[in-house]
């Protein structure tokens, strides 16, 4: 049997609240970052396939002190779609993380 192989997107990106989120779904901040709202995020991801298996609001980083609220994100692709999939993601897998051109707009 040809098993089809799972793939992982993880990743950060700093946060807008959904209500304060521009119709596009994302907005340049005045630090000259995008903040993406989850929504949007999510919709993006879903759009392409992917099935999200974890979410945390964090901060992934300090801006003249002061916290930046962000996300982070893990979507899965591929393999098996079994609801009980309980987030024992890697097992003994390596983890291959490739950035891919035209990614970096999501």
């Amino acid at each position: 049997a040809n098993e089809e192989k799972r793939c992982f997107l993880i990743f950060s990106c700093e946060r807008i609240e959904d209500e304060k989120a521009p119709p596009t779904g994302w907005k340049l901040q005045s630090s000259g970052r995008y903040a993406h709202s989850k929504s949007y995020v999510m919709d993006v991801a879903e759009k392409a396939g992917y099935e999200l298996i974890g979410y945390e609001e964090i901060v992934p980083r300090m801006e003249k002190g002061e916290d930046v609220q962000g996300h982070l994100f893990t979507f899965m692709i591929g393999g098996s779609n079994d609801s009980d999939f309980e987030g024992e993601y890697f097992g003994d897998e390596s983890v291959h993380v490739e950035i891919q051109p035209g990614m970096d707009e999501l």
